[in-house]
């Protein structure tokens, strides 16, 4: 259904397209916050130590 053609009256491919990528989101958006959430907490709202553990979890990330 995504490689073919959507005219702009075809309401119910778009929101085919939109309940699928919603379900991929979803997921994704939920572990962001998260992780945000988890940093927040353990950096004690201090926004250096908030910006040192992001910079770990992506060297963690790129090591994998």
């Amino acid at each position: 259904m995504l490689n073919e053609p959507i005219h702009a009256r075809d309401y119910n491919a778009i929101r085919a397209i939109y309940g699928e990528l919603n379900m991929i989101m979803t997921p994704i958006l939920e572990e962001k916050y998260r992780v945000q959430r988890k940093l927040a907490e353990e950096s004690g709202y201090d926004v250096r130590k908030y910006a040192e553990l992001c910079r770990k979890i992506v060297a963690e990330t790129e090591a994998e």
